[in-house]
């Protein structure tokens, strides 16, 4: 087989990994988070509710590009990276200083979640000071 047909059926293997990775997940992500349209690609972004002090993240970028760089049609790893209004940021406090690398789509799943969480542990905790406050200004 020569290059360029390796290359075609890496990038078949790349969609195909990606379809698989939106079916198994799609039904299970939290609320407030939803697929941009796929068109094919080897990658899809999610976007996200509000994340608690980076307003700048929007998305998350969901890619199977591994599949090239090894150049082996059958890995099941995945990477992330956030977005933004002006394409992909790092932000250390969450953990991107530059993409993520996930084994398996449960695991992307558990990182679109603790992303979620960290929105909502933060929101919660600023909800609980709020109630806190309110019972003694009654007092």
């Amino acid at each position: 087989m020569d290059l360029y047909q390796k290359y075609l059926q890496q990038m078949q293997a790349a969609k195909t990994r990606m379809l698989e990775f939106i079916a198994a997940i799609k039904d299970r992500l939290p609320p407030g988070c939803k697929f941009e349209s796929y068109e094919g690609g080897m990658c899809v972004l999610i976007c996200l509710t509000r994340i608690d002090g980076h307003d700048d993240v929007k998305k998350i970028s969901v890619s199977a590009c591994k599949i090239m760089e090894r150049k082996d049609p059958t890995t099941k790893v995945l990477e992330t990276s956030l977005f933004g209004d002006k394409g992909c940021i790092n932000v250390e406090e969450l953990g991107y200083r530059d993409v993520i690398a996930h084994d398996n789509d449960e695991a992307v799943l558990a990182e679109i979640v603790r992303l979620i969480e960290y929105t909502h542990e933060a929101e919660d905790a600023g909800e609980a000071e709020d109630a806190a406050s309110g019972s003694q200004m009654d007092d």
